[in-house]
């Protein structure tokens, strides 16, 4: 970390899989979690703000927005279709999540779920599948799809197979 404070880009490396047993496992965990290259995949992003609106007093926090951009899935894809659903009060957070999920379901890989494929939806913490899974089970949507897509966390991938000279491996 500190040999990289003052350069425009973090030293970096990747962990090879020939270090010992239990960092060797640890990089193949990581790898493992990635789809073959050129597999079209959704990238989500939720982000939620703290309301304080709630009926006798304290802080309601929501999810606010979901961002949601999807590749062509071809190897060489340099580009991606960005969609969002927004909601500006805590009474909205339903209907931004009904547009979540037709956005993914119109997004999903063809025979998604019927042959064992699942489209993978990446994202970088804990908090999006847990989110999603909150959303759906508090207003009894997209529950299917949990069977047609498959998380990949990024951030825990990246901790696992690499060294970055970053005091955090946040995205903020």
């Amino acid at each position: 970390q500190e040999k990289s404070l003052n350069l425009p880009v973090p030293l970096h490396e990747l962990r090879p899989p020939t270090r010992g047993v239990f960092e060797r496992e640890e990089v193949r965990r990581g790898f493992a979690r990635l789809p073959a290259a050129g597999t079209r995949g959704i990238y989500l992003d939720f982000e939620r703000y703290d309301f304080n609106e709630r009926e006798g007093g304290g802080i309601e926090s929501r999810a606010i927005m979901a961002g949601l951009a999807v590749d062509s899935g071809s190897a060489e894809a340099t580009s991606a279709s960005y969609h969002h659903a927004f909601a500006p009060t805590p009474d909205n957070e339903r209907v931004m999540f009904e547009e979540l999920v037709t956005l993914i379901t119109s997004n999903l890989l063809n025979g998604s779920g019927d042959d064992g494929a699942r489209t993978p939806v990446f994202h970088f913490s804990a908090f999006e599948p847990s989110t999603f899974a909150r959303l759906s089970e508090e207003y009894g949507i997209g529950t299917d799809l949990l069977d047609q897509i498959d998380f990949v966390d990024l951030r825990d991938i990246t901790v696992r197979v690499a060294t970055i000279g970053v005091e955090t491996y946040s995205l903020k």
